[in-house]
């Protein structure tokens, strides 16, 4: 592979069935680190006639490709594309009266809710 440098933005897409880029296309954001890398497994077959068991065959099994890329912003498109996942709304809704624990929590104390955040409370 020969060598490259590059700058500026970099993009991405999904893509359909055939492998072409659907619209839009998405910027990743500021990406400070971009590498890509290839790599090939092979086998290697050695006569056996001269007694010297030389390598006469190379043959390439696998090729590999891998993309590295460093992204300073956490939106929400780039979480999406990092977990394979979708964003999806979530209505809302109050915790009242929910037990946490049996007395008041230390503070400091890290303690679980099943709601998001908890208004209005305080450690003293």
């Amino acid at each position: 592979m020969g060598l490259w440098s590059g700058q500026g933005p970099v993009f991405w897409a999904n893509r359909d069935a055939n492998g072409d880029p659907v619209a839009p296309f998405t910027w990743f954001g500021n990406a400070p680190t971009f590498e890509f890398g290839m790599g090939v497994e092979e086998l290697t077959h050695k006569e056996s006639y001269s007694g010297l068991r030389a390598i006469d065959a190379r043959i390439d099994t696998e090729l590999n490709s891998t993309v590295n890329i460093t992204v300073d912003d956490f939106r929400e498109t780039n979480l999406e594309l990092a977990t394979r996942g979708e964003a999806s709304a979530m209505a809302g809704s109050t915790v009242t009266a929910e037990q946490v624990l049996a007395g008041a929590p230390a503070c400091g104390r890290v303690v679980a809710l099943k709601g998001q955040s908890a208004p209005g409370w305080r450690c003293a």
